[in-house]
């Protein structure tokens, strides 16, 4: 391949980005090649971020791993449409490592095994799977660690760098308050997002036009959280994306105006912004609470279904009495799935673990308040009937918050937001200083 070379320097040549997007464009040549062509150009390097090298091989492994986490098809349009970003990815989170080295910040073994668990919890993935399922598919370890590495290094910096310089003052925690408390009865929004960065103008089409990729992935089933750990370039990514509980007033203009109009579990078109591009999604709304009476969180639920499908072109009618009739006499999970065995339906069986939150408005209002081991009434689908049972639920644990409490964790959230906001200048400051040599 013919070798085009690209020193950039963002502190001369503050368009940088948009050249690395260019030299990505290069990438798709080698991720789309067969493997054998590919393996043999692998170890080629794809670029230089200060004098550390990513190579081509780095480029399709973390690719690989995001398309994994995010439950996306491991195809070659899949790995078109997102290998710009992984080149993105790549040389932020060398600038990441690089200035914790030079602060030098360190992170110890416990860390790293700490931000590798809280990734499978947040995928899905059982204790200590990740690395044996990426062994599966070719991924080195390494690549899983110096990600998980950079994120925690990255998460130090952040809090070392500016956590003593940023002051909390009584009066900041008093308005909090009393802000909140004057909006009591009125909505709170639970909000999560995806941040992709512009840079330079010249790159809001490009940008946009990935984001609105996400978008149709996460539609076609991608998750949510894991697109966002994956591809945002936001702190918050480190937590799904998750923005936590927060009023249209706390957010930026553009996306406030969307949310209000949202309905919950829906996904936003890309949104503009000052300094990038944000995809949000609604999570769940309630509203708001004097400050050391909020309700607990609804509680977590095994759930089992027992479907009694339909047949294409059958006569639905009795379908739902027979549906009652068989559940009636069953008492626990155990008896669901003899049921299930009994009637030859697939796609029966336990669902596992479930925030009651962010269930289906249909399948809430049935299984809210369904007391344990007791069948629910028949939903009608259009595959069938399915009756619900609740095989465990959560305990509510109600914390009564005395005035320190409340104080201390409204002071946390005015940290969390200020060191968010500090992380995210920093970075950009990073970016612009720093020199890239791209190889391709």
């Amino acid at each position: 391949m013919r070798r085009i070379s690209k020193t950039i320097d963002n502190r001369r040549k503050p368009r940088s980005s948009r050249i690395i997007w260019l030299a990505a464009v290069a990438i798709l040549a080698l991720v789309m090649i067969p493997n054998q062509v590919r393996s043999q150009q692998a170890l080629g390097i794809a670029a230089v971020v200060n004098d550390e090298m990513i190579s081509v091989l780095d480029i399709n492994s973390r690719l690989t791993l995001a398309i994994a986490l995010s439950r996306l098809p491991n195809t070659n349009e899949t790995r078109q449409r997102l290998a710009p970003q992984a080149l993105r990815n790549l040389i932020d989170d060398k600038i990441k490592l690089q200035e914790a080295k030079r602060l030098k910040i360190e992170v110890s073994p416990v860390e790293l095994n700490r931000a590798l668990a809280d990734t499978e919890r947040r995928n899905g993935i059982k204790p200590g799977k990740l690395t044996s399922l990426m062994a599966q598919m070719g991924v080195d370890n390494t690549v899983i660690m110096e990600q998980m590495e950079s994120m925690v290094s990255w998460q130090k910096t952040v809090t070392e760098q500016f956590s003593r310089s940023i002051t909390i003052t009584d009066k900041d925690i008093d308005g909090l308050i009393s802000d909140t408390n004057k909006r009591v009865g009125q909505l709170e929004y639970l909000v999560a997002e995806i941040f992709l960065p512009i840079g330079t103008p010249e790159r809001l089409q490009e940008v946009s036009a990935f984001a609105n990729r996400l978008i149709q992935e996460i539609q076609a089933g991608a998750k949510f959280s894991a697109v966002a750990q994956n591809f945002s370039q936001s702190p918050t990514a480190a937590v799904g994306g998750s923005l936590g509980w927060t009023t249209i007033d706390h957010l930026p203009n553009e996306i406030g105006a969307v949310i209000k109009t949202m309905e919950t579990g829906k996904i936003s078109t890309p949104l503009r912004s000052l300094d990038g591009v944000y995809i949000i999604t609604l999570v769940a709304k309630r509203q708001i609470q004097p400050i050391g009476t909020r309700k607990p969180p609804p509680p977590k639920i095994t759930l089992f279904q027992l479907l009694f499908p339909l047949a294409a072109g059958a006569d639905p009618t009795g379908l739902d009495q027979t549906a009652r009739d068989l559940s009636a006499s069953a008492r626990s999970c155990q008896d669901m799935q003899a049921l299930a065995t009994q009637i030859k339906s697939p796609l029966s069986g336990n669902l596992g673990k479930l925030n009651v939150a962010q269930l289906a408005p249909k399948i809430k209002n049935v299984v809210e308040t369904l007391p344990v081991s007791q069948p629910s009434l028949p939903v009608k689908t259009d595959g069938g009937v399915i009756v619900f049972m609740v095989c465990d639920r959560d305990k509510v644990v109600t914390v009564k918050e005395d005035e320190k409490m409340i104080r201390e964790r409204v002071r946390n959230t005015l940290l969390d937001e200020r060191l968010d906001l500090a992380a995210r200048r920093h970075l950009r400051s990073l970016r612009r200083s720093a020199i890239v040599d791209v190889r391709l």
